[in-house]
């Protein structure tokens, strides 16, 4: 009778831990990043344009696994008042970040983004933004770094182990979502709400200072279903975001982080998910411009018959252009050439006077 009762005691036990595990699991905050994570490796190649509030052009971003083009125009003032437009790409092939502007007849390369590249020319994308949470100031948010295996280890390691589940309401529809925990050194807490059957998308964002006042919201306010070859993903049509004043300590300093509001909207039309791209519009030519720029360190670039090679790394150094090997061998063939020559005029013509 004894051994029963002890039987039954151990079939209970195992049942409720079997049970507590599944449950975590169901609810573990490691799962729900990952399939984050996964919905962004969906995405082999991405083609569409979209209107930034703060712009008066639309952008345009295209990608083909981590390497990008955003093709951007932005309205500048001249000397005079005129008003004038002015068309930026910023491109990643892969190994070097381009950012190449017409009215200015600039071009930088560099093998590391810079702020500019990241921010003022591209302005983050809406995919990009709603996984603004992901950056810190160290790792700031780019393409490249959302498919960074590293990016959500990080994530992972800061993020509550617990997934809570919540509600989000976007148009008509309620969506379930898993509501991660994200603490920083600051004391500020951010909330990130990854929509369970729209396959783990962040559809909303929190931010909460350290007294537990909500200082920022981001928010995809219109979700489309994009279908293609390898089956359909949720796409984030219209993306808002408002912050209100706040002060944070920077190096032991009070700093007011101003407020702001601004949305994105996609043109659905514009839209192609997984279509074959062509990937030499990653790399960027040299087309009427005056100058190219290093950032960091050394960069060697093909441009048709000639190497273009960038001087001594610093920053914003200025390229020489070399010639290639051949033009190179008749240039110096031609210099001793044209030095012999005068030479032999300078004898010919002493020893004419003697």
């Amino acid at each position: 009778m004894i051994v029963k009762e002890w039987l039954c005691v151990f079939i209970f036990l195992s049942v409720s831990i079997a049970s507590a595990a599944a449950s975590v699991d169901a609810n573990s905050s490691h799962q729900a990043l990952t399939g984050a994570e996964n919905y962004l490796l969906k995405i082999n190649t991405l083609d569409y344009t979209f209107k930034f509030s703060k712009y008066d052009h639309p952008l345009r971003f295209r990608s083909s696994g981590i390497m990008t083009r955003s093709d951007s125009a932005f309205e500048v003032m001249t000397k005079g008042g005129k008003k004038l437009t002015e068309n930026v790409i910023v491109a990643f092939n892969g190994e070097i970040y381009q950012d190449k502007r017409d009215l200015s007849m600039i071009m930088t390369c560099s093998r590391e983004p810079s702020n500019s590249m990241l921010k003022s020319s591209q302005c983050w994308t809406p995919i990009e933004y709603i996984y603004k949470w992901c950056q810190t100031k160290e790792h700031p948010l780019s393409w490249q770094s959302l498919h960074n295996p590293l990016t959500w280890n990080r994530i992972r390691e800061i993020a509550d182990p617990i997934a809570e589940q919540s509600e989000v309401q976007i148009g008509t529809e309620l969506l379930n979502c898993a509501r991660i925990i994200i603490k920083k050194k600051s004391g500020f807490k951010t909330y990130i709400y990854l929509a369970k059957d729209r396959g783990f998308l962040p559809v909303k964002r929190e931010v909460l200072d350290s007294d537990g006042k909500i200082i920022s919201v981001l928010k995809v306010e219109k979700l489309l279903k994009v279908s293609d070859e390898q089956g359909s993903l949720w796409f984030p049509i219209i993306v808002s975001a408002t912050q209100g004043d706040f002060d944070i300590k920077i190096n032991d300093k009070t700093e007011l982080m101003t407020g702001f509001e601004l949305n994105y909207t996609v043109e659905s039309g514009s839209i192609k998910v997984n279509q074959k791209i062509d990937e030499e519009i990653f790399t960027l030519n040299y087309d009427g411009m005056q100058n190219v720029y290093l950032n960091k360190n050394e960069v060697y670039l093909p441009v048709e018959d000639r190497i273009v090679k960038l001087d001594q790394p610093s920053s914003a150094s200025k390229i020489r252009i070399e010639e290639s090997a051949d033009s190179s061998r008749w240039t110096a063939y031609l210099i001793v050439a044209n030095t012999l020559f005068f030479i032999a005029i300078f004898l010919f013509l002493r020893f004419k006077k003697t």
